[in-house]
């Protein structure tokens, strides 16, 4: 049994060491036929490559079989720098050459300009030479060729100077130089928006033809003028006892005008058409605008909540949903600007814009026109008669164009205001407005 068992395992193990010589031949085999593949292959890339030059295997940073086509790249790349390089500091010598030609054009320019200026001094009279020294300042220099070389500007005739202090308004349409004053060159505040305040003002005149108002209380039945001046005197009042904005009082006030003229109301609705412009207003111009029940509460409760909000609907309907509609006081304060009159003036202007507020016959006046002719009045009281072509340019109006709105507005502000109208009057009769309202009016007759 034990000699059976020990030929079983030799035979075992013999038959693996035949399989084991069997894979070591097998594989022997295949190693020598991969290296005779890659023998062959190297054979044939080398007769297939240029001047037979044997390839080399690709290393871990690139294709060294590329080394000369770099080279060559890197020598081409080189060469279009060297090149750019040059070309740059030709260009340079061609610019400051340029440079160079044109000090020179502009330096003969001014020597000959200023021979001629000396050859018209000594052709003048000895009289007139003698006042004329010799560092007399050359009429052109360097500075001044820029726009007269490149621009081709020439200078503008006596006439034409005439022509715009006359009427800037027309030399400023024309393309030519206006002889005004700019009130917008202080940009120190960012806020301000400077830049953009003639084209805002020029805006708003184009609104002053879309806004414009007509005579309207003919076509109301039931309220009168008389009706109207105490809703808007009850206005001052609010617009003090709150302490908003004027320009919330102003555009109340033209709210209620354009909705007048657009629809017919009840007497008895008429607060409540204030008590809504004044809400709607406050919505435009008010950083913190009252409560809803404040307005209510002015009323004497006299109105619901819903009927506050439904008047609103009606009013926001009757404007076609837009509140841009510009009123005199912000021209008033640009048209101050232009004057460069001072506070006293001004305030002394805007007691008699708020007191046209209360005439229904101004409802049809623009607005630009009515605070242009404010000014022109409060101006006029302080002995301010010049009307300047700064204001002419700015307004839009002549002296001649306001003459007779300035009479009516002296008018006005001349008669004792009645019991149920003094709001205005008692309120610019404080001093904080330096009691502007008590200053004497002009003559009639001197007008």
């Amino acid at each position: 049994m034990k000699s059976q068992r020990i030929s079983l395992t030799s035979n075992q193990e013999n038959a693996k060491e035949s399989i084991v010589g069997k894979g070591n031949t097998t594989n022997s085999k295949v190693m020598a036929s991969d290296r005779r593949k890659s023998n062959e292959n190297a054979k044939r890339q080398a007769d297939e490559s240029p001047n037979n030059a044997p390839t080399r295997k690709r290393s871990a940073l690139g294709d060294m079989t590329n080394a000369s086509e770099l080279e060559s790249n890197a020598r081409k790349s080189k060469a279009k720098c060297n090149a750019k390089s040059k070309a740059g500091k030709n260009a340079n010598r061609q610019q400051t050459s340029y440079q160079t030609r044109r000090r020179s054009k502009e330096a003969s320019f001014v020597a000959k300009k200023n021979a001629e200026n000396q050859e018209k001094t000594a052709r003048l009279p000895t009289k007139k030479a003698s006042n004329i020294t010799e560092g007399t300042k050359p009429a052109f220099t360097e500075e001044d060729l820029e726009d007269i070389i490149l621009s081709g500007a020439e200078s503008t005739s006596n006439s034409e100077i005439e022509n715009c202090v006359s009427n800037p308004v027309k030399c400023h349409a024309e393309n030519k130089e206006p002889l005004y004053n700019d009130i917008d060159t202080d940009t120190l505040d960012e806020f301000a928006m400077a830049e953009y305040a003639n084209e805002i003002f020029k805006n708003m005149k184009k609104q002053e033809e879309l806004y414009a108002l007509t005579a309207y209380m003919s076509t109301q039945p039931k309220i009168n003028a008389n009706m109207r001046a105490i809703l808007v005197d009850w206005l001052v009042e609010v617009q003090e006892n709150f302490e908003l904005y004027h320009e919330t009082l102003y555009l109340a006030v033209k709210i209620v005008d354009h909705y007048l003229e657009k629809n017919n109301i009840e007497r008895d609705q008429l607060q409540l058409l204030g008590a809504t412009a004044v809400f709607l207003a406050c919505k435009i111009e008010e950083r913190h605008p009252p409560y809803l029940d404040d307005f209510l509460f002015i009323c004497d409760d006299a109105y619901q909540k819903s009927d506050l909000l439904k008047m609103e609907i009606k009013v926001f309907a009757a404007l076609d949903y837009c509140l841009a509609i510009p009123i005199p006081y912000r021209f008033l304060r640009r048209f101050a600007k232009a004057s460069e009159v001072n506070m006293e003036t001004l305030t002394l202007a805007r007691y008699i814009l708020e007191t046209s507020l209360l005439e229904y016959d101004f409802v049809p006046v623009k607005a630009s026109k009515m605070a242009a002719a404010c000014l022109s009045l409060a101006m006029a009281m302080k002995d301010l008669n010049e009307w300047t072509p700064t204001l002419v340019y700015y307004t839009g109006y002549t002296r001649e164009d306001l003459n007779e709105l300035v009479a009516k507005l002296n008018v006005v502000i001349s008669v004792q205001p009645k019991k149920n109208l003094k709001t205005v009057h008692s309120k610019y009769s404080h001093p904080v407005f330096f009691e502007v309202a008590k200053t004497p009016v002009l003559d009639v007759l001197g007008m």
